[in-house]
């Protein structure tokens, strides 16, 4: 995990037993209910945690494409000045030795 990454909030989920506390009118039941509530709660806390951990990922990334685009452009930019400069390099050295 990147250290960037935000960090979720603890989900600790309890199943509960709806099943065996219908069947039995457990006294317990509501007791359970109310933990599956909770968990549900953290749960959703989790997801809206992550949910805002991945818009700003998408907006770093757009900005990260962004950059790139203009790096690239300036690459190319700087790819041409150099070969014009080679150019002009060669020009003068093949100019000199035909005068020599």
């Amino acid at each position: 995990v990147s250290p960037s990454a935000a960090q979720l909030p603890g989900v600790n989920l309890n199943p509960g037993y709806l099943f065996f506390d219908a069947l039995f009118d457990n006294p317990n039941g509501d007791m359970f209910h109310q933990e599956i509530k909770r968990g549900r709660a953290e749960v959703g806390r989790a997801t809206d945690t992550l949910k805002q951990g991945i818009k700003q990922a998408k907006r770093k990334q757009l900005g990260l494409q962004e950059e790139v685009t203009l790096r690239v452009v300036e690459m190319k930019r700087a790819i041409v000045e150099l070969q014009n400069v080679r150019a002009e390099a060669f020009t003068r050295v093949v100019g000199t030795q035909e005068n020599t």
